[in-house]
């Protein structure tokens, strides 16, 4: 009995993802023994591929339980074919073996369901070439089939036809170059497709076919840009909608492949009229200030008018006024009475210099930038859709101060923005609003420092750049003192040289030469980007002073103070309270150790 399930298309256990699905070469001759068309009896012209995937699982397993296991075999590879899933397991390509491409190009020969036919014939020369195995055969039949089934469509489902259709173009392209009656109608439907798409209102699809017309030599791109931009007339004329904007878009990149430049500028000058529309319709400020924005983008990008450009700018200005009054503030309380416990426990030193040491390092530390990094990969993987969206951040005044493209955990500048992100709206909120104040309030409740006590510590720290001291013993002393915009004046500003002075005790120059042939002091953020500063400073300190003053998905606070962008009232914020404690710890560092000594002092039992 166990060598009978030993035949040609023996089924594989579902589990086993890397060995493919056949165990031995399915024949041609064994092929025609089998009833395997039974199985394709009463599908639909165009299936959905899940359903199907489904149908052909269920089959293979009914055909396993009779003990027809070469059935069972086809069944499930044509079930994996489908849809590339495996019960529910998601299957690459790559888990196919040398027996499952043989067998797809049996099938795909010998199969009559249209659709079966052009993707078992699909995957088969995707899979083939990297066993090296010739497909070509394969490739030209799922190239004829995409296009057969554009037609068996008729006027029904654009949206599968231009799949279709591009599908077969790019097969086409790689299978079929001197078929010269292939391309004839492949491309006269490609047309009539396009077409039945802009009179339907389904752009999408005219789109995508549009986009191949492109690539191709520039044939018929003019009729195809005067559909497009005719359609787009008819919609505006009704009301701006974002669809006329983006089929007057389409249609300005349309007229500069046939090389006519001014109807191009003309298509975008409309594209932009109707950003302009939107922007004073009924809606949010937010939405409206975005619009007009984008319209004045493009305007700029194609040389629109300029005194019409700065009545719309006086325009946005008056928009984004209206902006603070619809933003509203979202709260949600939590309880820090531990962590409030648990710095209380941890301030107990009888001298100033001792309580403020332990102030530094004794209750938190720096978030671990490999920490942060798994943090992000986790997330992004049990929560998928927070990655999915691009998200836009505005200052109080409504001006988008940056873009956040949807999350690439592959993407090392992505990975370093979420983290960032998550250490300025999580770590440091619970820092400035629980654990640093309750510091600061049991330092003065004991020791009452004045700017003296907090000079005479900076003077004699290594750490300290020459010529310093006085400012940051000031913005220090206003940090104890919870005078958090003195902090900010002083903080801010001194924490670019104090960079620098780390960089130079290294040994590594922080000049950089201008083009006039004269040498200037490189940025905090060329400083924080520089190839070597990790060997300067811990990455650590790295991803903290970059969530504190240059990276814009943090604080940005050095960028922001430094233009004038932080008025008055906004210096007493989250991203100040840290970069006091950050700085102290920076200062305190060569003392340390004497924390420790500390500690194992306080454990020690004391002599009788």
């Amino acid at each position: 009995m166990e060598q009978d399930r030993t035949a040609s298309g023996e089924l594989q256990n579902p589990i086993d993802m890397q060995s493919g699905v056949l165990r031995d070469r399915l024949t041609a001759h064994r092929l025609s023994e089998l009833n395997w068309k039974a199985d394709l009896i009463d599908l639909d012209q165009c299936p959905e591929p899940h359903r199907l995937s489904l149908h052909f699982r269920k089959r293979a397993e009914e055909h396993g339980t009779k003990g027809a296991y070469d059935l069972a075999g086809i069944c499930q590879l044509i079930s994996i074919a489908v849809s590339m899933t495996c019960g529910t397991r998601s299957r690459h390509v790559q888990q196919l073996n040398h027996h499952d491409v043989s067998a797809l190009q049996l099938l795909a020969d010998r199969v009559e369901h249209l659709w079966l036919k052009a993707r078992l014939a699909d995957l088969a020369c995707t899979v083939g070439p990297d066993m090296r195995i010739r497909t070509e055969q394969e490739g030209a039949l799922a190239a004829r089939s995409y296009l057969e089934l554009s037609f068996a469509q008729g006027d029904q489902n654009s949206r599968d036809q231009g799949a279709f259709l591009q599908r077969a173009m790019v097969l086409g392209r790689l299978y079929l170059k001197r078929d010269q009656e292939f391309h004839d109608r492949l491309w006269a439907r490609a047309m009539c497709v396009l077409v039945q798409g802009i009179e339907n209102g389904e752009v999408g699809v005219a789109f995508l076919l549009a986009s191949e017309f492109k690539r191709r030599t520039g044939e018929r791109l003019a009729e195809i840009a005067t559909l497009f931009e005719r359609q787009a007339d008819q919609w505006s004329a009704n009301s701006p909608t974002l669809a006329s904007q983006q089929t007057y878009a389409e249609a300005a990149k349309l007229w500069l492949a046939a090389e006519n430049r001014t109807r191009a500028k003309e298509n975008w000058h409309k594209s932009a009229g109707v950003f302009i529309a939107l922007s004073r319709t009924q809606a949010q400020a937010t939405l409206q200030s975005m619009w007009m924005l984008e319209g004045i983008a493009i305007l700029r990008r194609n040389q629109g008018d300029r005194n019409y450009i700065k009545e719309l700018q006086n325009e946005l200005a008056g928009i984004r006024g209206r902006i603070p009054g619809e933003m509203h503030t979202i709260t949600h309380p939590i309880d820090v009475a531990d962590i409030v416990d648990h710095v209380t426990s941890r301030i107990t030193a009888d001298t100033f210099f001792d309580a403020l040491l332990q102030v530094a390092f004794a209750f938190s530390t720096w978030k671990s930038a490999e920490e942060a990094r798994q943090a992000v990969q986790e997330g992004d993987r049990k929560y998928p859709f927070r990655g999915l969206f691009t998200r836009t951040f505005l200052d109080d005044d409504g001006v988008p101060i940056t873009n956040f493209d949807p999350l690439d955990p592959h993407n090392e500048e992505q990975l370093e923005q979420q983290m960032v992100r998550d250490l300025a709206e999580i770590d440091h909120l619970l820092l400035a609003r629980a654990a640093i104040p309750r510091a600061i309030s049991l330092l003065n409740e004991k020791f009452q420092p004045t700017l003296g006590d907090v000079f005479a510590i900076l003077r004699n720290s290594p750490c300290v750049p020459h010529g310093h001291e006085w400012s940051l013993a000031r913005g220090l002393q206003a940090g104890i003192n919870e005078d958090w915009r003195e902090a900010a004046v002083f903080l801010i500003p001194q924490a670019e040289p104090f960079i620098r002075a780390a960089f130079k005790r290294h040994g590594l120059h922080t000049l950089s030469a201008t083009q006039d042939g004269a040498e200037e002091e490189k940025s905090l953020s060329e400083l924080l980007s520089h190839p070597e500063v990790y060997g300067v400073l811990h990455p650590d300190v790295v991803l903290e002073l970059k969530a504190l003053l240059t990276h814009k998905a943090g604080h940005n606070l050095r960028n922001r103070y430094g233009h004038g962008l932080i008025n008055d009232d906004l210096l007493a914020n989250t991203g100040t309270v840290v970069l006091w404690w950050t700085m102290l710890r920076l200062i305190l560092w060569p003392w340390r150790e004497r924390l420790l000594a500390l500690r194992h002092e306080n454990a020690s039992p004391s002599p009788s």
